[in-house]
């Protein structure tokens, strides 16, 4: 009976040291990593500063970690790869952001990941792939906090003479839901495909040309990722020849982009 006891308290521990070992390692698949952003492609000139440091100048294939602070100069556009906290962010001409936090964990569509993106002027034009529902991904602007889900999407921020800021979120395709205060009250709104919101004002519809321009900068932004990315562009689209942003009006481009 001694024996039996004894072979049994083996088994049973043998067995919770596998179970362990198991937990141990799903734990650690599920461990949060630092996620970076990899500057895909660069039109014109750009800076970044990491961490609050010196300004460098910004170059095609320059990882940036969180904490990356990102200035475009006129005419200038630069489209990163935020890899699993992403894919791909244009950063238009006059455009300051920075990459507050960027972390995932697992992989694929079951894997979760936190974006946050601090947009202080300029306009940012993006393509986000479908999350998982623990996932998040977030612009702040000076005047609210745009919520992306699976979309293309666009927030431009301009800063008014009065030094106040005037803020425009568009979903180019799928949801976007943006919090914003106006007036001093909180108010949350839900913009479906080809809707935009400027708070103070109601839910409009984009104009049709600067929605298609939106659409074929997308389209763009993503052909400069790797090779395993597909999205599909909308049929039928024309080239523009000019950028127009919702905050700095026209800028001549000598070549399409």
């Amino acid at each position: 009976m001694k024996l039996n006891l004894n072979l049994t308290s083996r088994l049973f521990a043998c067995a919770t040291a596998l179970v362990l070992a198991s937990v141990t390692t799903e734990v650690q698949a599920q461990t949060i990593k630092q996620g970076s952003a990899t500057v895909s492609s660069i039109r014109g000139s750009a800076k970044y500063s990491q961490g609050g440091g010196v300004w460098v100048p910004l170059k095609k294939g320059t990882v940036l970690k969180p904490g990356a602070m990102i200035q475009t100069a006129p005419e200038s556009i630069v489209d990163l790869n935020l890899k699993e906290n992403g894919p791909v962010v244009r950063v238009t001409p006059d455009t300051m952001v920075s990459l507050d936090k960027l972390t995932f964990s697992g992989t694929g569509v079951e894997g979760v990941m936190e974006t946050k993106l601090n947009l202080q002027t300029g306009t940012l034009i993006g393509n986000v792939k479908k999350l998982a529902r623990a996932s998040k991904y977030e612009i702040k602007t000076p005047n609210g906090v745009a919520g992306i889900r699976g979309t293309d999407y666009v927030v431009s921020v301009k800063k008014l003479p009065d030094g106040t800021y005037e803020v425009t979120f568009t979903s180019v395709t799928g949801t976007l839901v943006v919090a914003a205060m106006v007036k001093g009250v909180p108010e949350t709104v839900v913009l479906n495909n080809g809707e935009s919101w400027t708070p103070g004002s109601d839910v409009a519809p984009t104009p049709r040309q600067l929605l298609e321009f939106y659409r074929e900068q997308v389209a763009k932004a993503i052909k400069g990722l790797p090779p395993g990315y597909d999205h599909a562009a909308p049929p039928g689209q024309q080239a523009i020849e000019q950028f127009v942003s919702p905050n700095h009006g026209a800028g001549q481009s000598n070549e399409q982009f």
